[in-house]
């Protein structure tokens, strides 16, 4: 049978199941047969996979498995096992590029089939509108019919199949994080593990913390007449078995809950888990149960989950007393060598045993647990004990200040609305919460791929903060951005070590923070003063994490754009913000080192041109390559924003930045490969990109980030050449925000009042999609490719917001105004009758609503004509400047002062928000 074989019983979940069918079949007719006599190739490996070819969602005991397993994929002509580290059956579409691995074994599965990779693979289903009824089914309680249908409540039926563990949600408040149900917690800053690593999977990652979990038992009391127990209860009571109700993930409140009731109806129990926002240390599990006429006893245990132990950790436990039981230690290796290990101390509620429950009473009990490192502490212990008897002194308001403080947040930051498709707005509320989870304020340790709920990529930080999560706090929650950006600040000495140690030769020793990136040898010889280059990978210091086998690795020496994307945040901060204190303490420092590392880096070509040789872009499949299309835009950005602060802040800037930035080519071909139809030419990937080239040669978005998020200017012809060919080389099993970015440029093709896809939304729809396909209910939790990779990943959370924020709205950051070009609302996803956003912006609270109409344009009453939009000020803060509301949908073009209280109906087009009284037209 199917299940004999060792790698089928390694399928990993859902979104395998369909290849596990044609597996099985696969294996049937194999066994069927006489065995098939595969030759082993040692230390051999191919170039190139079939798509989701190399997701390890099969493994092998042997290489004959792994071949086993190709015979069954149409598209699979031989896979290599990776049999000395973790099993993995790599799936190959070609033979060619064969390379030697040492530790692999290839096996040629179709000898006379040298390639399949032009074969199209299945396309990814975009998501279905969903009924209502479907995502708030009938069975969902009362109260929380409401929530849901305002997409504020995401149900889970008790009646439906069981939720997969790995897609469960998180409450987190930026300090702890905690999947629900799993045996871990994270700590903001707490990792565990050298900068370099021997083998995979030794080196620096997030830190486990055992929870301390709480269970109970309810025990039902009847009139038995036999002795009263001391709590009251009688002996010989019967243990009822309460029957789940559902659970729900609530996003306005930032709480999971559970809920329970006895078969009889009598006796009802609700849990609710939340990190509270204003105890950032605290993790809270609340049991509320409520009687009917008999009274309960509730019988609870709690223990560490998985015991006082820890891979990353050294724990022990710490006496306090009998209320309280705690754990402290430290993590195992430091980040570097010399650096001191940080502590940590847990300390919990003891649950008080057995607890009588009167009838007709509702009783709440509060399993409290407090999480402090040394980070901000000189004695963990002492502290994790006060912050927990802080807790439970204000049990009765806990959740009411937690509450609270997460309404606040939202009121002063922004949201999403959606009107027309539910499952759309779930999902981007979902999103928000999420990324919101994973950081605070006021505690600048960064974002990570799969957020702070997991060790996904190890917890690092990449260009993932600064290009995909961080463009919507921005405009939504720019006190978390501002944390962001202190992340990297706080950062800079180590970004200056590597930007010194750049292109020097030696050894890598990335435990004593010493790894050579690529640097021509005129930087090497004389690498800038102040110059900040900053790592692939970052955790704790800031140093390069991105190194195995104690080396630097590709991405640490090649993909340096991470430096000039965190320039690029720094510009867009400025741009919301105005913020010039601001920009002179933190954001100068580090636009004035990435401007010097850039410049240097920089090498001569022709009379007066720069290149940027030897780099790797966005698209990790290609390097290095000389001038990356993204990585010579955004530095040329980063040079430009420079010199502009500078003149802000009146402070003098080298001649030599503004002219790298003038000679920093992108490049442009005039014709598209394959393409002779295509008129106006289009923007290859770096020089000597000519194609064509069959499909998945491109990971991910790479070039076609040119037009946004970057705003570099193109006609709407070369903007659709550009979509048109990358969609033909972009690997469809890639990661989710890639979706975002086409379905954002598609939809400005569209709008754009010539090109032969001007007005038409078809891919737009098509791409914005297929930009949330990877969210999975019922709790809209996000892989990152179709077929696994990182969860919870807030990265494609980012992209995906990002679709809404600037596709949907249509809205630009500009130096002194936003920029808003709204498509209809059916652009976005289709079915869409109403996208709406809430920002800040300059200090105010502003909504914008679209609205779909009725096709008309009656200027005199746009109430009754074509697609509305609605602009209102919803609240200003003290020194906030005026704001007008441009429309340039009218010749000439009309303002209005934006007023609390007062919305201001326009049609759909054009329009700015400002507050740059020399941008508002002459009132004639």
């Amino acid at each position: 049978t199917c299940t004999t074989h060792h790698w089928t019983r390694m399928l990993l979940g859902p979104p395998v199941r369909m290849v596990a069918v044609m597996l099985c079949a696969a294996i049937a007719r194999t066994t069927a047969a006489a065995a098939v006599p595969w030759k082993v190739l040692p230390d051999t490996d191919w170039d190139r996979n079939i798509p989701g070819g190399n997701s390890c969602a099969v493994k092998g005991v042997t290489a004959a498995d792994c071949g086993d397993a190709c015979l069954a994929l149409k598209n699979c002509v031989a896979t290599s096992w990776n049999a000395k580290t973790d099993q993995c059956c790599n799936f190959k579409c070609s033979t060619n590029g064969r390379k030697h691995v040492a530790g692999e074994e290839g096996i040629v599965v179709r000898p006379g089939s040298s390639s399949t990779c032009n074969e199209p693979a299945p396309p990814t289903p975009p998501p279905s509108p969903l009924p209502p009824t479907e995502l708030c089914p009938n069975d969902i309680p009362t109260d929380w019919r409401e929530p849901c249908l305002k997409a504020e409540l995401f149900f889970e039926s008790a009646s439906g199949p069981q939720q997969d563990p790995s897609l469960m949600p998180e409450v987190g408040n930026g300090h702890v994080a905690w999947k629900l149900r799993s045996d871990t917690v994270y700590a903001a800053g707490l990792f565990n593990g050298p900068a370099g690593s021997i083998s995979e999977g030794d080196g620096d990652g997030r830190a486990r913390i055992p929870p301390f979990r709480v269970t109970f038992t309810v025990t039902s009391q009847v009139d038995t007449g036999d002795a009263i127990r001391s709590n009251g209860s009688e002996a010989g009571d019967t243990v009822v078995t309460m029957v789940p109700q559902g659970q729900a993930l609530d996003v306005r409140r930032a709480m999971f809950i559970a809920r329970s009731r006895s078969e009889d109806g009598t006796i009802a129990v609700e849990e609710r888990w939340y990190a509270p926002l204003h105890m950032p240390r605290v993790l809270v599990h609340e049991v509320s149960v409520t009687t009917g006429a008999a009274a309960v006893t509730l019988d609870f245990d709690g223990e560490w989950a998985g015991g006082v132990e820890s891979a990353d950790l050294r724990l022990a436990n710490f006496a306090v007393d009998a209320t309280v039981v705690g754990i402290s230690g430290a993590n195992n290796v430091p980040e570097l060598v010399g650096l001191g290990h940080t502590r940590v101390a847990v300390a919990a509620t003891i649950p008080p045993g057995s607890l009588h429950v009167p009838a007709t009473a509702t009783t709440t009990v509060f399993n409290l647990q407090a999480f402090v490192t040394s980070l901000n502490s000189s004695d963990v212990e002492v502290d994790a004990v006060a912050s927990l008897r802080s807790a439970n002194v204000t049990t009765g308001s806990l959740q009411a200040g937690h509450e609270a403080a997460w309404a606040a947040r939202m009121a002063t930051g922004g949201g999403i609305e959606i009107e027309g498709d539910l499952w759309l707005a779930q999902a981007a509320n979902a999103s928000l919460y999420f990324i919101r989870s994973s950081i605070r304020a006021d505690w600048p340790h960064g974002l990570s791929p799969g957020g702070l709920a997991s060790n996904g990529y190890g917890g690092h930080t990449f260009w993932d903060q600064e290009t995909w999560m961080w463009p919507p706090l921005l405009m939504m929650d720019p006190d978390c951005a501002r944390s962001a950006l202190q992340y990297r600040f706080d950062r800079i000495p180590y970004a200056q070590n590597k930007s010194r140690l750049c292109g020097q030769s030696g050894q890598d020793d990335p435990a004593s923070g010493v790894v050579h990136a690529y640097c021509p040898p005129a930087f090497a010889a004389n690498p800038p003063d102040g110059g900040v280059m900053f790592p692939w990978e970052s955790a704790v210091t800031g140093t390069e994490v991105q190194a195995t086998h104690n080396a630097c690795g590709r991405w640490c020496k090649y993909e340096q754009h991470v430096t000039a994307d965190v320039s690029f945040a720094v510009r867009q901060y400025y741009a919301q913000t105005g913020d010039k204190a601001w920009l002179r303490a933190v954001g100068w420092p580090l636009v004035k080192g990435i401007a010097a590392f850039y410049a240097a880096r920089v090498e001569r070509s022709g009379s007066s041109g720069y290149a940027l040789n030897q780099v790797m872009g966005p698209d990790e499949f290609a390097w290095p390559v000389n001038n990356s299309a993204y990585t010579n835009a955004v530095v040329k950005l980063a040079l430009e924003f420079a010199v502009t602060a500078a003149g802000i802040l009146d402070i003098p800037s080298p001649p030599e930045w503004g002219e790298v930035a003038a000679g920093l080519a992108i490049p442009f071909n005039i014709t598209v490969p394959g393409h002779p139809e295509f008129q106006g030419g289009y923007h290859p990937e770096y020089d000597g990109f000519n194609g064509p080239f069959p499909k998945a040669t491109v990971k991910q978005a790479d070039t076609i980030m040119l037009n946004f998020p970057l705003g570099v200017g193109m006609d709407s012809d070369v903007l659709s050449n550009d979509l048109e060919y990358y969609t033909e080389v972009t690997d469809n099993d890639g990661p989710a925000m890639t979706w975002a970015i086409f379905a954002i440029d598609w939809m400005d093709v569209a709008l754009a009042n010539t090109g032969k896809w001007s007005g038409n939304f078809t891919n737009a729809i098509k791409y914005f999609n297929k930009g949330y396909a990877n969210v999975h209910r019922p709790y809209n939790v996000w892989r990152e490719t179709p077929t696994g990779g990182a969860v919870n990943f807030i990265t494609g959370a980012g992209g995906f917001l990002q679709s809404v924020l600037f596709g949907s709205s249509g809205m630009r950051l500009k130096s002194s105004s936003l920029m808003f070009n709204p498509p209809p609302p059916s652009a976005s996803g289709g079915v869409a009758t109403m996208t709406g956003i809430r920002i800040n912006y300059r200090g105010s609270v502003i909504s914008r609503r679209v609205e779909a109409g009725n096709g008309g344009d009656d200027r005199a009453d746009p109430t009754t004509a074509g697609d509305l939009v609605t602009t209102e000020l919803l609240s200003t803060t003290a020194g906030a400047p005026t704001l007008h509301l441009i429309d340039h949908t009218v010749s000439p073009a009309k303002s209005s002062v934006l007023q609390i209280g007062v919305p201001v109906a326009l049609l759909r087009g054009k329009a700015e928000i400002t507050f740059d009284v020399a941008r508002l037209p002459v009132q004639l």
